[in-house]
């Protein structure tokens, strides 16, 4: 029996070795990367604090280019046996991130990192082309000091794939016994904690969005700093907000803004932030939504000559003039020559329009002639086609002149069509219709004209001369 007690008491003592060297803060052993989620638990045994680190890593973007970025890390922490007293810290850059704690508490920490794709959001107010694709060298993170701390179980990580937001559940916590040798054991009967997620919105005070973020907070309450930073923006206003998330898993609000001026490099005054409360704005979700740009034509008077719309999948364009009106004797063109235009993943762009500039020459036309010419039996429509752009948003175009069921209707603004002939509506109302031809791209998909009405001013009445468009022989006008 005594040969017994001794022997224990000398496990004992080597256990207890063994706990002290883990509480030696220096070199923990304790880290992750940034495509994983990584859980441990720690004992504190003295109010004291953990410090996070990390270093960059290496992506590769959809352009092929590759580049050296910080990983992002929502870190949340809270008494095993207490899991409402969850709280939360965010590590963003190479600025260490310091976690405190309380004497005589068992803790479970948990390092949950963005995904890619909403490391792409994060960074898009820095204009870098292309979004992230995939990890090349992850960033990796580190449990930097841990003094007067004891792990008391080995790191899990679980991957983490590129659309991942927020875990569906919460592993079961840990729980530590202090009555005893240090000794954790799973708790079977622990409920999953609930989560909120809170969008966090950088915008311009125009309301225009330059990036966006989102946490998982658990419940209790936590204030929002505004993350966005650098020379090229600077802050409006309040740069932090307190969010309440309740024990059911609900949030007092669901998103929460921050206001920005753009910096050109001169004496910066910031205005005043909006009064009006901004529309909410649809929650990203995990599959990009194209962004709408608006490309618009004008005179520098004003005069729009033609507008579209692009939809832009997420990643960098040049928007550049394509010489639509380069044939048109009296318009020249001005410029810009091009944009440089950002789609991020959420709908949005860098600029939700774009214009190009033209001057107007004194031989530009000043009215819609009311032309009446003589209508011919016969002729070869070869030698009096035109080309003309069509200046509507949409055309309707139909068999016979203001007659029959429209084919089909087309979003071809600004493209160039054949007129062959001309005639006044079958319906009386003194209307002119031309009968065109051309090869459309509408929607991604190419279509075919041939020979079909639409209704003169469906054109753009500058790009053509109605005057020397023959009167179709088959509808003689009255």
């Amino acid at each position: 029996m005594k040969y017994t007690k001794a022997f224990a008491a000398l496990l004992l003592a080597l256990l207890l070795c063994a706990c002290a060297a883990l509480a030696d803060g220096t070199g923990t052993g304790i880290g992750g990367q940034a495509d994983q989620i990584t859980e441990f638990t720690v004992y504190a045994q003295a109010n004291t604090r953990l410090v996070f680190s990390q270093d960059r890593g290496m992506v590769q973007r959809s352009t092929g280019l590759r580049s050296s970025i910080y990983g992002g890390y929502t870190i949340t922490w809270y008494p095993t046996y207490q899991p409402a007293q969850a709280k939360t810290a965010s590590l963003q850059t190479a600025e260490n991130v310091t976690v405190p704690l309380t004497r005589y508490t068992s803790y479970t920490v948990r390092v949950e990192p963005m995904t890619l794709y909403a490391l792409t959001a994060r960074d898009a107010y820095l204009g870098l082309p292309g979004s992230y694709e995939k990890w090349i060298t992850p960033a990796k993170w580190t449990l930097a000091s841990a003094d007067n701390c004891q792990i008391g179980a080995a790191p899990t990580a679980t991957p983490v794939p590129y659309a991942y937001y927020h875990p569906t559940a919460t592993p079961a916590p840990y729980y530590f016994n202090p009555t005893a040798t240090p000794n954790y054991y799973f708790s079977p009967t622990a409920a999953p904690q609930p989560t909120a997620t809170v969008y966090v919105y950088y915008r311009l005070t125009n309301g225009s969005l330059i990036t966006f973020d989102m946490q998982s907070l658990a419940p209790g309450v936590h204030t929002i700093n505004a993350k966005l930073n650098g020379s090229y923006f600077v802050p409006v206003g309040s740069t932090s907000q307190n969010v309440t998330v309740y024990s059911n898993g609900q949030a007092s609000q669901t998103s929460v803004t921050f206001y920005y001026q753009y910096n050109s490099g001169g004496i910066f005054q910031p205005t005043a932030v909006p009064t009006a409360t901004p529309s909410p704005t649809p929650q990203p979700t995990a599959v990009p939504q194209p962004a709408a740009v608006t490309v618009t034509y004008k005179l520098t008077d004003g005069t729009v000559l033609s507008t579209e719309t692009r939809l832009l999948a997420e990643g960098a364009y040049l928007i550049a003039y394509d010489g639509r009106y380069d044939g048109l004797s009296w318009l020249q063109f001005i410029g810009p020559s091009s944009y440089q235009i950002t789609a991020f993943g959420n709908g949005h762009a860098s600029s939700e329009s774009v214009t190009f500039f033209f001057g107007s020459t004194a031989a530009a036309p000043t009215a819609l002639p009311t032309a009446t010419p003589t209508p011919a039996l016969q002729w070869d429509e070869s030698a009096t086609n035109q080309s003309a752009l069509i200046g509507a948003a949409k055309i309707f175009p139909r068999p016979e002149p203001g007659k029959g069921k429209n084919t089909f209707n087309y979003e071809a603004e600004g493209q160039r069509v054949t007129v062959h002939s001309k005639a006044k509506s079958l319906k009386g109302d003194n209307n002119w219709w031309v009968c065109i031809s051309g090869n459309l791209r509408c929607w991604g998909t190419d279509y075919v004209i041939d020979h079909e009405w639409i209704r003169v001013d469906y054109l753009n009445r500058w790009s053509f001369d109605i005057d020397k468009v023959p009167v179709d022989p088959r509808y003689p006008s009255l």
